[in-house]
C-alpha cells in the first residue's frame, strides 16, 4: 500500500462573542462567530443572524458577557491506496486492523498489509461486534 496522503493534527481556531438573555438562567442567550479581537463580519450572518445580532446589541434583552476562545484540534488519519486502486483510511477503529472496502485486503493502520484478522477472539468489543474463533 502507497500512503497517499500522511495523517494530521489539524487546530481551527473558532471566536465566538457570548450574549447572556437578560432574566434567564445562566447559558440561555445569542453567541455569533467573530475573530480573536471581537470583530464580526456581518456580511456572513444570514439574515435571521444578523437580526439577533442587532437585537443584541441594543443591550436591552441581552448584555455582553465578552468573547470566548472556541478553537478545536482533530485528527486527519492517513490515507493508503490499496493494490486494488481504492483508497483506505487507515483509522483504528477495528482493534488496529481493517480492510479495503473494493477488494477485502486486510491492513493496520501502518497501511501493512496483513493475512486476516492477526487474532482470533471470541467475544463483543466496545462496539457491540462479536468475532469467534477462525
Amino acid at each position: 500500500m502507497e500512503i497517499v496522503k500522511e495523517g494530521r493534527w489539524v487546530k481551527i481556531e473558532e471566536y465566538r462573542q457570548i450574549y447572556q438573555a437578560v432574566g434567564y438562567e445562566r447559558g440561555c442567550g445569542l453567541s455569533f462567530p467573530c475573530d480573536k479581537d471581537g470583530h464580526v463580519n456581518l456580511q456572513e450572518l444570514q439574515k435571521p443572524t444578523l437580526e439577533n445580532w442587532y437585537k443584541a446589541q441594543a443591550g436591552v434583552e441581552f448584555e455582553f458577557e465578552g468573547v470566548v476562545d472556541c478553537s478545536y484540534e482533530y485528527y486527519e488519519h492517513p490515507v493508503g491506496q490499496c493494490e486494488c486502486g481504492a483508497r483506505v483510511s487507515l483509522r483504528g477503529d477495528s482493534m488496529g486492523e481493517l480492510d479495503c472496502p473494493k477488494c477485502g485486503r486486510v491492513y493496520n493502520i501502518f497501511g501493512q498489509e496483513l493475512s486476516g484478522f492477526t487474532q482470533a477472539w471470541i467475544g463483543a468489543n466496545a462496539d457491540g461486534e462479536f468475532y469467534e474463533d477462525y
